[in-house]
């Protein structure tokens, strides 16, 4: 995981734009993580995975869940709203989608078979940068944010 240092700050304490910096990915059914900056404070804002939905779950990493920095954001609240339409309006650090495709392993010779359409949007995106990544799992996240299906996941892990 990246190790960035993050600030003590609340969902209120943004004011306008924010900046995704960095973000990371977890093998565990699609967690992302986007570390982000507002006015020089340093956050996190992360989705977990809402694929596995086997008992018992990590109680502190609930699937299908939305945590501001190590806490979790509470469903149709003013927080989860301020996050929601923070990442629409985000901004994207430039220097994500200035990378050398040389370093690219999904532009190698050796063929990738990708199984699943979501996965080879996120391909897709992989290929041309960074920031073109980043891009695609906000837009994923968000759609799962927005969907029935996140009020579903979290009535199965008991957060509704």
């Amino acid at each position: 995981m990246n190790e960035h240092k993050m600030d003590q700050i609340s969902i209120t304490d943004l004011k306008g734009k924010i900046e995704i910096f960095d973000f990371s990915l977890t093998l565990d059914g699609g967690s992302v993580s986007f570390y982000c900056r507002n006015h020089g404070h340093v956050f996190l804002i992360r989705l977990i995975q809402h694929v596995d939905l086997e008992k018992p779950f990590d109680e502190s990493w609930l699937p299908g869940a939305l945590y501001f920095n190590e806490n979790i954001v509470a469903i149709d609240s003013p927080d989860e709203k301020k996050i929601i339409s923070s990442l629409k309006n985000c901004t994207i650090k430039k220097e994500l989608y200035e990378f050398d495709n040389s370093q690219n392993p999904l532009l190698s010779n050796s063929k990738t078979v990708v199984i699943g359409e979501s996965l080879n949007k996120q391909f897709d995106a992989w290929r041309k940068s960074p920031g073109n990544a980043v891009e695609q799992f906000i837009d994923d996240s968000l759609a799962f944010l927005e969907s029935k299906k996140y009020k579903e996941v979290a009535a199965i892990v008991g957060r509704l």
